[in-house]
């Protein structure tokens, strides 16, 4: 059995119930395991720093981040190991691609301190309302010169038939420049050139001295692939992605049965997965 030293996971479809709740019992033992025997739990998500804040606010110190697919990256004491921004060339140049798209969740633009929506985006449905509720925007405005601090990630949405066109349109005009790539809340997300959740992780290994490959990692979606692929141990969910679930050894459940806690638990007491 390879020796691992990170366990990753992804949030949306993969770590959280289909209601974005987890178990907090269970995992609080199994990570206190992963620390014992001096492993780290990442949370390698499209979901940006202040929703994992929130939502693990009990782990917050414990756990280290891979964040807005790997633009943001911070130890679990809090040290920022990678800000990855997209140019605001680019930024524009996307935003001109994008409103030409039948939006069913209006572009959100994340930086480091604020997110911001144009005000042209606001009102396109309840979908959209609850995107903005979801990511919390922080601020509505008519131009992006009102932008005065780095943007990380766009994320936005369209009809979910239309996504791989999109993706490819996205990535035919923007080129290698940057990457266009799915979030775990059924959104599409642009970042910086080069930057994917393999690539955060990579930025954590090289910070604590461990081999990125002494991994075991978990997704069910395209914005995990890199990820998986970088993993000794790569985990798919039973309720994700056909080419992903195709590619990678099954996780010992799905999202709804604490899956990943329960591959984690069993690798930790030596089950032989």
């Amino acid at each position: 059995m390879k020796m691992i030293h990170f366990f990753a996971s992804d949030l949306d479809g993969t770590f959280l119930k289909q209601d974005k709740t987890y178990n907090h019992a269970y995992f609080a033992q199994v990570l206190a395991e992963i620390q014992r025997q001096n492993g780290h739990f990442v949370i390698a998500t499209g979901r940006d720093i202040d929703m994992i804040r929130r939502d693990f606010a009990p782990f917050i110190g414990q756990v280290d981040l891979v964040v807005d697919n790997g633009a943001l990256v911070e130890t679990a004491d809090q040290k920022r190991l990678q800000q990855a921004a997209v140019p605001t060339p680019l930024m524009a140049q996307a935003m001109m691609l994008i409103n030409q798209m039948e939006l069913t969740k209006g572009v959100i633009m994340v930086g480091l301190t604020g997110k911001y929506m144009l005000k042209a985006h606001r009102k396109m449905g309840a979908v959209n309302d609850e995107f903005q509720r979801l990511v919390h925007v922080t601020k509505y405005i008519d131009d992006l010169d009102e932008i005065d601090e780095p943007i990380v990630k766009l994320t936005f949405g369209i009809n979910a038939a239309e996504t791989e066109t999109c993706m490819h349109l996205m990535a035919a005009e923007l080129g290698t420049n940057v990457h266009v790539t799915t979030s775990g809340y059924g959104s599409i997300d642009i970042v910086a050139q080069g930057v994917n959740k393999a690539d955060g992780i990579a930025k954590l290994a090289e910070y604590y001295q461990i081999s990125a490959s002494q991994l075991m990692a978990f997704g069910d979606g395209k914005n995990d692939l890199e990820m998986l692929q970088l993993a000794n141990e790569p985990r798919a969910m039973a309720n994700g992605d056909q080419d992903i679930m195709q590619k990678f050894p099954l996780a010992l459940a799905d999202n709804e049965h604490d899956g990943v806690l329960k591959t984690i638990e069993a690798y930790l007491q030596n089950k032989g997965i």
